[in-house]
C-alpha cells in the first residue's frame, strides 16, 4: 500500500506531531486532516467522511465506496501536509465515533502495518476494504 504524498514510510508513525480527537466536522478545520476529504489520491487514506461529516465511507483499493457507517463510526489516519511533521487524525461521525477511534488508537495492534483504520461496528477495520479490482 502506498502512503500519502510526501510519505516517508520508515519510522513515520512512531511520533507524529499532532493528534486530533474530534468529531470530523471539527477535525476537518486542520489542513492536514482535511486532506482525507480528497480521498486516497490526496491523502493516501482509503476512507472519507461525507460532506456533512455524519457518515464514514470506506473505500476499496480502486477508491470506490464499499461500506458506509453512520453514528458511532471513527477513523484513525496519519496524514502529512508538505514537509510538516505527520498528523494523526482521530475523528468520528459524532462523539461516540471519536471515542471509538480513540480507544482503537490506544490498542497497540490496531495500526499494525497500517497508517489508517476505521473503528466501526464494534471493531477495527483495515482500509482499503476488500472488493476492488
Amino acid at each position: 500500500m502506498r502512503g500519502p504524498p510526501g510519505w516517508i514510510g520508515r519510522g513515520l508513525l512512531t511520533a507524529p506531531s499532532t493528534r486530533w480527537y474530534r468529531p470530523w466536522n471539527a477535525a476537518r478545520s486542520d489542513p492536514a486532516a482535511r486532506q482525507v476529504e480528497g480521498g486516497p489520491t490526496a491523502s493516501g487514506v482509503y476512507a472519507r467522511f461525507d460532506a456533512g461529516g455524519k457518515r464514514l465511507v470506506l473505500l476499496d483499493a480502486t477508491g470506490r465506496a464499499r461500506r458506509s457507517y453512520a453514528a458511532g463510526a471513527g477513523l484513525i489516519a496519519a496524514t502529512r501536509l508538505g514537509d510538516r511533521a505527520p498528523t494523526w487524525v482521530i475523528a468520528g461521525t459524532d462523539a461516540a465515533g471519536t471515542a471509538a477511534a480513540a480507544r482503537a488508537f490506544a490498542e497497540p495492534s490496531a495500526l499494525s502495518d497500517r497508517f489508517a483504520v476505521a473503528a466501526a461496528s464494534g471493531g477495527v477495520l483495515p482500509v482499503p476494504v476488500g472488493g476492488g479490482a
